[in-house]
């Protein structure tokens, strides 16, 4: 029930709402604290800052590079309903590289959205807000998004709008309206009406303006966005001072510094006294003006508008004038805006003394700053190639130590081939002898030969050596018999001996010596492996092996 209230009224006691997530294990603390968040940002700002500042404490936010980068996507969003821009663009940035960081497309779009919204209220940036517009928009679309969708079309269609591009403003509205009628989306619905009546009120249509806005507000009370409510109430009160209905425009500069009160919200307050303080001059009322443009003033950092200045400085001559004699007025008005005059006149050489030698110092240093960035970045560029070569030099080393390990290698193989063929060559010739020998002797002799023979017999293991050499072979040239029965699975045990041969670069003689065969039945052999592998001359038989 609790949380029912919290959704419904943007103003709940923080204090007894608090004590309720307190009895919630973390994780419920989070999903509710975002909840009551995101349905009340627009409503109750200054409550709701409560609870972001709670959300981001918690330890399972701490611990999600997703959950902070969306504490500061709010933090900054509340600040700029605040008018804090300074503080709003530096959690924005802050959001925006934790989204790039952690690659959040969702998180990125927000915040893209956010600084384009802190853009768009600062003079001659107009371009850039619109920049970061579109760039939310691509990537809602990206992600079909069609509520952030909606949100995009809303602020191009009014950085259009304040571009004076009234064609495309209308455009993106029509399209925003269109969406969030389909979505149901109230919020954008009411914001998508008071865009039209603003066309509108270019057009001089006070009828559809007035509907228009009619229904926006309606929407907007309905729904409990009173943000929304007091920047449309602020626009209704310069169309009604632009038409001289001070009445109406008196009503809804004080309904805007109602909600500008209520929320402690500085921007909707200025807002409205300097309104109020342009209808009370219009109604020449200047004691009432002046006090709302003191009010106004009194609300900023610093008096920094030489218009604001100016302004006041003719408000406050035009109301104690009225008190006094009209000659004397006129004579007192007279000095004063011809001593004001010589003031402004001396301040302005003196600031534009100030701001062409800022202006000519800055310059200097930038130069001086990129000189010396060109000169760093030739000693990285310097330094980048030489590490390039030290590297190119250093794989070739070690691509020149690879190959003679190999060659090495392949050597001993060879070697160890032909000692081990030999040996067999030799038993044998040794078992033939015998066999010669045993003829001659008697029988205990001759058993004690046979015995000898079969000793002999035991060692001469040609399969077991092959084995060896292959396991050896194979260490050296990995897959090599595999990838030649992928080729010619017909081939023979004697076919791959021959190919390993052929791979050491082993000519018809010395194939014939380790075979102890005739090298005619070598030549034979080489012949037939060719055919099955396809191959028509001799010379590419040992390039053919290589390449496997």
């Amino acid at each position: 029930m609790l949380l029912l209230q919290i959704h419904v009224f943007g103003n709940s006691n923080p204090d007894s709402v608090l004590m309720y997530i307190e009895t919630l294990t973390e994780k419920q603390q989070a999903d509710t604290l975002k909840r009551i968040i995101v349905n009340n940002i627009f409503k109750d700002p200054k409550t709701t800052f409560v609870y972001v500042n709670k959300y981001s404490t918690l330890p399972v936010v701490q611990n999600d590079s997703a959950l902070i980068c969306l504490s500061y996507y709010w933090t900054g969003m509340i600040y700029e309903i605040f008018g804090d821009y300074q503080k709003a663009i530096e959690y924005d940035f802050k959001s925006l590289e934790l989204a790039e960081k952690t690659q959040n497309k969702r998180l990125k779009a927000i915040t893209l959205n956010n600084i384009g919204l802190v853009y768009s209220v600062q003079k001659n940036y107009h371009k850039e807000s619109l920049k970061y517009f579109k760039e939310y928009l691509k990537i809602s679309q990206e992600n079909e998004n069609e509520t952030e969708i909606t949100g995009a079309y809303m602020n191009i269609g009014m950085q259009f709008q304040r571009m004076d591009i009234p064609d495309s403003a209308e455009y993106y509205f029509k399209l925003a309206y269109n969406l969030a009628e389909k979505l149901n989306d109230k919020r954008n619905i009411g914001l998508s009406y008071a865009s039209l009546a603003e066309l509108e009120k270019v057009k001089d249509s006070d009828k559809l303006y007035y509907d228009y806005s009619k229904k926006a507000i309606q929407l907007f009370k309905e729904e409990g966005y009173l943000i929304d409510l007091a920047a449309l109430y602020y626009d209704m009160s310069e169309y009604y001072l632009e038409k001289k209905e001070l009445d109406s425009a008196l009503h809804y500069s004080y309904l805007m510094l109602d909600i500008g009160n209520m929320y402690d919200l500085a921007v909707f307050k200025q807002n409205a006294h300097l309104s109020l303080s342009d209808i009370y001059h219009a109604s020449a009322k200047y004691n009432q003006a002046y006090q709302n443009l003191d009010a106004y003033i009194q609300l900023k950092d610093t008096i920094s508008s030489n218009e604001t200045k100016e302004k006041l400085a003719q408000l406050q001559v035009i109301y104690e004038t009225k008190l006094k004699d009209k000659e004397i007025e006129n004579l007192t008005i007279t000095k004063k805006l011809q001593e004001r005059k010589e003031y402004f006149y001396w301040l302005l050489i003196l600031v534009t003394i100030m701001v062409s030698g800022i202006v000519v110092f800055f310059i200097a240093m930038k130069r001086r700053k990129d000189k010396l960035v060109n000169r760093q970045k030739a000693i990285i560029h310097k330094k980048e190639q030489e590490l390039v070569t030290l590297a190119l030099e250093k794989s070739k080393a070690n691509e020149k130590e690879l190959e003679t390990k190999l060659d090495f290698k392949t050597r001993q193989l060879t070697t160890h081939a032909v000692s081990m063929m030999q040996k067999n060559k030799l038993m044998q010739e040794l078992l033939d002898s015998m066999t010669t020998v045993r003829k001659h002797c008697n029988d205990d002799q001759k058993h004690e030969i046979q015995k000898l023979q079969r000793q002999i017999k035991r060692s001469l293991n040609v399969e077991k050596d092959w084995d060896l050499f292959k396991m050896y072979f194979e260490q050296v040239n990995q897959d090599f018999f595999a990838k030649l029965l992928e080729k010619a699975p017909t081939l023979s045990s004697n076919d791959l001996r021959l190919s390993a041969l052929i791979r050491l670069n082993m000519n018809i003689k010395e194939a014939a010596t380790v075979f102890n065969v005739e090298p005619a039945s070598v030549k034979s052999a080489r012949y037939r492996l060719r055919k099955k592998l396809g191959i028509h001359q001799e010379d590419d038989l040992y390039d053919y092996m290589r390449k496997i």
